[in-house]
């Protein structure tokens, strides 16, 4: 997985500033390709643009909350389905909440319909839900070689422990060794905990 970082054709991670930078061009560059795609879909290089843009992000975004797994292998699924629509809508919503970092607030289901107060910060567009998410944020590095459906279940018993008097609120994110905890804690500055668990591998 830590290969893959640096394999990205005509660009590569150590022409940036910062892994932010990249992460978030790449992004920009997937929204970019997909509007493309949606406005000519017979266009066979541009499909295979998206495809290596998918695949040069997802590791990258196994050390991030946002978009997740689940919702990344939803925006696959577009792609592999060939709704080039959904799919450009999809990736805009991404990019939207990463830019405004609404996801730290909103709860955002990518594959549901967006809504209007999407990127929104104002109060009285919010619920009691998504007020109380605009407490300070932060994502816990739990490291433990577990199945993606046994993340899902500890996602939400950790959702489900989180309360309305909680001074904060975070998000977990998984790695399955000690050298993808070590590119985490270096790639995603959110990250302000570490979990670690017995039953991680040392290499990626």
């Amino acid at each position: 997985m830590a290969k893959n970082l640096t394999d990205t054709g005509k660009r590569s991670l150590s022409q940036y500033y910062n892994a932010s930078l990249f992460r978030a061009d790449t992004w920009n560059r997937l929204k970019y390709k997909c509007q493309r795609l949606m406005e000519n879909r017979a266009d066979d290089k541009t499909t295979q643009e998206v495809q290596r843009l998918l695949d040069l992000v997802e590791p990258m975004e196994s050390y991030f909350a946002f978009p997740g797994r689940q919702q990344f292998q939803h925006v696959t699924q577009l792609l592999h389905n060939e709704d080039y629509a959904a799919l450009f809508q999809t990736v805009k919503r991404i990019v939207g909440a990463l830019m405004s970092s609404s996801y730290r607030r909103k709860h955002l289901n990518l594959s549901g319909p967006a809504k209007d107060n999407e990127s929104s910060d104002d109060d009285d567009d919010a619920t009691d839900e998504e007020r109380n998410r605009r407490r300070p944020y932060f994502e816990v590095l739990i490291v433990d070689d577990i199945s993606l459906g046994q993340q899902n279940q500890q996602r939400d018993n950790l959702a489900k422990a989180q309360r309305e008097e909680d001074s904060f609120t975070y998000k977990p994110v998984f790695v399955p060794s000690f050298e993808d905890a070590l590119i985490a804690v270096l790639f995603n500055q959110t990250i302000q905990a570490v979990v670690i668990r017995y039953g991680f591998q040392l290499q990626s």
